[in-house]
């Protein structure tokens, strides 16, 4: 017969054999839980925000090259085959993106008919500003965008920004120039136009020295790191021209959600802000994971 003594001893029995099996597997589940945690961790570092950080920087260059190719169409019209076919052959010699290049162009172009010169006219001169720009760029060592934007400020009638190239032009050496082409008579105000082509011409007789540049010092380290980076570049837009489609619906959704926040309450948004956001990916929702288990360890150490 089994008393109430006797009893009491086989329980505390089983207790004491119990308790090292116990102990055991909270020490292993301790240890699943921080490894959990240290696995998340080290993938959301090392592959879930880098991988968000990259694709995010890949679909911002598609999208500015996208709104560069519409400009890039809408300035060139009729133009825009041939436009290309020009872009594709000066980038063996200018390290600059396909997307760079019809920027800069429809800029110039943009430029030069508004002042009034005829489209092919444009064209023509386009094209020259923007090779004599990557030839500036390798002879000086500079971004082809701060050589292109200088040669710009020069067409306007902002002379200073050329002293880099060793250019120094004036309201008189340019009107002088202007003559000299027939582009305007002796007491005739210089128009826009005439203005944006006799500086133009003083500057290609100012810089004969940079002229061909780009070509020849095209295998030199320095240009060819400069191809390197303008071929990272163009592979980043290739890339991210294949996330647009599946990114564009997201952020449609996000700007729904957005607005959505924005209509709430103080009190509400004070809430949502309130709650743990969720994890991104599996990197994340391991680490949360490990980490509420090595929690549930500790809430059951409290409670022996």
């Amino acid at each position: 017969m089994t008393t109430a003594a006797t009893l009491s001893v086989r329980i505390a029995a089983n207790i004491n054999d119990f308790s090292p099996k116990l102990s055991k597997a909270e020490k292993d589940f301790t240890r699943a839980a921080k490894k959990m945690q240290d696995v998340g961790k080290g993938m959301s570092m090392a592959i879930t925000l880098p991988a968000l950080a990259v694709g995010g920087a890949m679909v911002k260059m598609a999208a500015d090259a996208e709104e560069a190719g519409s400009k890039f169409e809408a300035v060139f019209r009729s133009n825009t085959r041939a436009m290309d076919a020009w872009v594709k052959q000066a980038r063996q010699s200018i390290p600059a993106t396909s997307a760079e290049l019809r920027g800069m162009t429809s800029e110039i172009q943009d430029l030069l008919v508004p002042l009034g010169m005829a489209p092919a006219a444009a064209l023509k001169m386009t094209q020259s500003v923007a090779t004599l720009a990557g030839d500036l760029a390798s002879f000086n060592n500079l971004p082809i965008t701060e050589a292109m934007e200088k040669l710009r400020s020069g067409l306007v009638g902002q002379y200073e920004p050329l002293l880099k190239f060793g250019v120094a032009l004036n309201v008189a050496t340019v009107t002088a120039e202007a003559m000299r082409m027939g582009l305007i008579k002796k007491g005739e105000a210089l128009t826009a136009a005439a203005r944006a082509q006799a500086a133009y011409s003083l500057i290609l007789k100012g810089t004969t020295a940079a002229h061909g540049d780009a070509a020849r010092t095209a295998d030199s380290t320095s240009n060819q790191m400069k191809f390197l980076s303008a071929e990272v570049r163009e592979t980043a837009i290739a890339f991210g021209q294949v996330l647009i489609p599946a990114v564009t619906p997201a952020v449609g959704v996000l700007r729904v959600v957005t607005r959505g926040f924005n209509d709430l309450s103080p009190a509400t948004k004070g809430a949502v802000v309130g709650i743990v956001s969720v994890a991104a990916a599996v990197g994340p929702a391991m680490y949360v994971t490990g980490l509420f288990a090595a929690k549930l360890v500790a809430l059951r150490a409290s409670l022996i």
